[in-house]
């Protein structure tokens, strides 16, 4: 199928030339009455003056131009609006981050250690976190399908596990399209009559365009859909609203999530009419995006806000490359897995000696210093251990007072439990001579890194 997101007469070849031009004349020209010390202090394409002040273009209209890329600050919430993990200095978004809160998959720390804590559990405080495979933690806000789609959305549901299916066209590197591309790590260029939009990796470096030149739509006859579709833009006051149609069915309106929260998130029919809001305040841009699908949904879908920060100055777009997913490689989930079956995550493990492990490959009997990282701390204990075989007892003194410790080691890996009254304390560590490396924990997301060396 030819895709076709310029005008008939414009052919794909001279559009991508005409864009490339377009954006080195936007991005890149500079005036001679610049100073040395502005060309050396790294510009910024885009950026709010003070991070509060909206840029505007000659015509009185909000500036989107510039690279988006960071957590925005939500307005309904006081703890969301503080610079956010690995942010910058002035609020400007940067990549990286982490954090060790409840209900990470994953913990980054500032020596470049990460820890990936994969489970099925969830957390039924705040509904984040771990893998989701079944209805009682499907995040709320998911598209309306009337119920002859739901039917096949159901079927693609069952081969989904932890938001990854088969099925879903990303790993086959199609474009992501509207609305499922969202808004963070993207480069905008605004010019009256165009605004055009390159994604950094979506899921590989291609672009969109929105026309805000008065043009309609083509008639549906001539519009042959496409994976970006048809994006025309008006203005309302300081609101610019973008409306799309002509959109291939071969796209998803979104897929699993990192979890599988959003397993019934998918398909849609072509005759799929997407209306987004876009807003500029300050270094923050807001997306609001309704959907509607006569043929797929029974009613609009709002799928809500989506805010992001302005990049840093010195952050910059990275060329993405898509490789099709092997799908040789996806095994289906075991039913009887533990794991899946009971939803218990690091709870299903037993750390009591089995009887057919291999007998240890090291005696770790003696004190050992032990030290745990936490995202914004480093805690210091004293371990005392005694081995027996492959049992193990010990006595863990820090912070918590004096714990006991009971497990096994198996080979050079260490499973232990330290116990603090009804709560149970997880360590999974490899002996190394003297030292033992691994992880620590504590419950639902909050997994950090752990290390022992043994005491002289």
């Amino acid at each position: 199928m030819i895709q076709r997101p310029f005008p008939h007469s414009v052919t794909a070849a001279v559009a991508g030339a005409a864009l490339i031009g377009f954006i080195v004349v936007a991005g890149c020209s500079r005036t001679p009455a610049q100073s040395a010390e502005a060309v050396a202090k790294t510009p910024c394409f885009g950026c709010s003056v003070d991070g509060k002040t909206t840029p505007t273009t000659a015509d009185g209209h909000p500036d989107f131009s510039g690279h988006w890329n960071g957590a925005a600050p939500n307005p309904n919430q006081a703890q969301a609006n503080a610079t956010p993990a690995g942010g910058a200095a002035d609020g400007r978004g940067r990549r990286g981050g982490g954090g060790g809160g409840r209900g990470q998959v994953m913990n980054k720390y500032a020596d470049g250690s990460i820890v990936f804590d994969f489970s099925t559990e969830y957390n039924e405080e705040n509904g984040a976190g771990r893998i989701c495979i079944s209805d009682d933690c499907q995040a709320p806000n998911q598209p309306p399908y009337n119920d002859q789609w739901m039917v096949k959305v159901r079927e693609i549901a069952k081969t989904q596990f932890g938001g990854t299916t088969p099925l879903d066209p990303a790993h086959d590197c199609r474009p992501q399209g509207v609305p499922r591309a969202g808004m963070n790590g993207i480069l905008v260029v605004q010019t009256p009559q165009l605004i055009a939009v390159l994604y950094e990796a979506a899921p590989y470096s291609t672009y969109r365009l929105i026309f805000t030149d008065g043009r309609p739509h083509p008639d549906p006859d001539d519009l042959e859909p496409s994976f970006w579709g048809h994006s025309t833009g008006r203005w309302e006051g300081n609101t610019l609203v973008v409306d799309t149609v002509g959109l291939t069915e071969e796209s998803w309106v979104g897929g699993g999530g990192a979890t599988g929260r959003n397993m019934y998130t998918s398909i849609h029919s072509d005759k799929l009419h997407v209306i987004e809001r876009w807003t500029r305040d300050g270094d923050v841009l807001t997306n609001d995006v309704v959907a509607e699908d006569p043929v797929a949904f029974s009613k609009p879908w709002a799928i809500g806000p989506r805010r992001v920060r302005h990049a840093s100055p010195d952050d910059v777009m990275y060329e993405s490359i898509c490789k099709p997913t092997p799908k040789e490689h996806f095994v289906p989930p075991d039913p009887n897995d533990p794991d899946i079956k009971s939803r218990c995550g690091y709870r299903c493990e037993s750390d009591a000696p089995d009887p057919n492990a291999a007998p240890p490959a090291a005696v770790i009997t003696g004190n050992w210093d032990v030290t745990i990282k936490y995202t914004d701390r480093v805690a210091s204990e004293r371990w005392s251990i005694q081995q027996k075989g492959n049992a193990l007892t010990a006595k863990a003194a820090g912070e918590r007072g004096e714990l006991p410790v009971s497990g096994s080691i198996e080979g050079a890996f260490v499973r232990v439990t330290a116990k603090d009254g009804d709560k149970d304390y997880k360590i999974r560590a490899t002996v190394d001579g003297d030292a033992m490396d691994g992880s620590i924990t504590l419950g639902v997301g909050q997994q950090y890194l752990w290390h022992a060396k043994r005491a002289k």
